[in-house]
């Protein structure tokens, strides 16, 4: 069996266009790349550029044309910056997990709450850009002590049962 997921982050990374305070330099296809504290950094931007005006389309088509479903690890904050995406996701029945809201450690929320609370804003744009629907599943990337809670938390509160989380892989074995 082949799984294909896909990451869709672009527009979630440490930018100062998104009002932090310096450039991304951990996920990038650049080697040592050192974060440029109050500037930008135009050669990582322009990677992630490239990746939400051109590579996701590509790889849509590539699916469609094959009739191949796969899983899209969708970063809230990306979705908000192309909602198009959305349709098409929507359109070839993709699964849309979320990756959750921006690219930023979620291990500083020693407060549940305020890991909860992030985590609702999350669900709301889902809601809002992906046909009216959440996602089935959920990838922090940066899981706290407090992520699984949240779930759980958030499932508890959840009316309608199409709108509950059904899985949750943060881990890569």
């Amino acid at each position: 069996c082949v799984s294909f997921v896909i990451n869709y982050e672009e527009g979630g990374e440490t930018n100062m266009l998104n009002g932090d305070g310096a450039s991304e330099n951990y996920l990038t296809e650049l080697i040592q790349t050192d974060s440029l504290p109050n500037d930008r950094s135009y050669v990582v931007e322009s990677g992630y550029e490239y990746g939400s005006r051109v590579g996701i389309y590509r790889l849509l088509k590539l699916f469609h044309q094959h009739e191949i479903k796969t899983t899209i690890y969708a970063v809230a904050k990306a979705l908000e910056k192309n909602p198009k995406i959305c349709e098409l996701l929507a359109a070839d029945e993709h699964d849309v997990a979320s990756h959750h809201y921006r690219w930023f450690n979620y291990r500083q929320f020693t407060d549940y709450r305020k890991e909860y609370d992030l985590l609702l804003k999350v669900m709301r744009v889902h809601k809002r850009l992906c046909s009216n629907s959440t996602p089935k599943g959920m990838y922090v990337g940066s899981v706290t002590k407090h992520s699984k809670r949240t779930l759980y938390a958030y499932n508890d509160t959840v009316r309608d049962a199409s709108e509950k989380v059904l899985w949750h892989s943060d881990c890569y074995n």
